[in-house]
């Protein structure tokens, strides 16, 4: 008998107000800040990184982006 491995899913939505359904791939720490690794449900080439806090926030400022990939990826 095999054991399932639990994926964690959030939805969230866009600015048109559309659910989308994001697979949580990991949650790391990082320059005193908690982050999300999201990929789509349906679509798992791009990843998306989201900024634990009261609400969750999208890294939007490119190099933060930059540097979080990089330690994420080095790991």
């Amino acid at each position: 008998m095999s054991e399932e491995q639990q994926v964690d899913v959030i939805v969230l939505k866009n600015e048109e107000g559309e659910e989308i359904s994001f697979l949580v791939e990991d949650e790391f720490e990082f320059e005193d800040k908690s982050y999300l690794v999201l990929y789509e449900e349906d679509n798992d080439e791009d990843a998306y990184l989201f900024i634990i806090e009261e609400e969750d926030e999208e890294v939007t400022d490119e190099d933060e982006f930059n540097r979080v990939s990089e330690f994420y990826y080095s790991e």
